[in-house]
């Protein structure tokens, strides 16, 4: 999604891109303290198959503001008095997969589950990731979201004996 002109084209609730970034972030921690962000399309392999999949995922937890004031929850509550790491931020890739055509409305797709790498069998695959903070002062940044696909290698033959002749 990173890498698409113009980037992240995909589906946006509470997040957005920041251009200045040039990263994927939650819109507003303060009143939204998740988001999501559904990949643009559907990856449709025109059979069903197992296909080994790689995720590319690259992000950072970020203080909104620097200054003191900019903060708005309780000071009890706050892990870092400094702003130095903003660890209380977290993002997740996931999956859904179909053995059904993924252009049919008819389409039956799986629950999305976490993305790990590894093999995965279907027709259609759908992507998304959630983004979420504990704490209202930080947001994340996700710079690089994507995927890599590849086929396991097959060989496949027949065992189909063809004779021409009479008997």
């Amino acid at each position: 999604e990173d890498t698409d002109s113009p980037k992240f084209q995909g589906t946006k609730t509470n997040t957005s891109f920041d251009s200045n970034a040039n990263a994927l972030t939650l819109t507003n921690p303060a009143t939204n303290s998740s988001g999501e962000y559904a990949f643009n399309s559907v990856l449709d392999l025109g059979g069903v198959f197992s296909l080994d999949l790689k995720r590319h995922f690259l992000s950072e937890g970020f203080y909104i503001g620097t200054l003191f004031d900019s903060r708005t929850a309780l000071i009890d509550t706050w892990t870092d008095f400094d702003g130095a790491d903003a660890t209380a931020v977290n993002a997740k890739l996931l999956v859904a997969t179909t053995q059904d055509d993924p252009s049919s409305n008819s389409a039956t797709f799986t629950a999305f589950q976490t993305f790990a790498n590894g093999t995965y069998k279907g027709r259609g695959f759908k992507f998304k990731t959630e983004l979420t903070t504990a704490d209202p002062a930080q947001n994340i940044r996700i710079s690089q979201l994507g995927y890599t696909a590849t086929l396991l290698r097959r060989i496949e033959q027949s065992n189909l004996l063809v004779a021409n002749g009479s008997t």
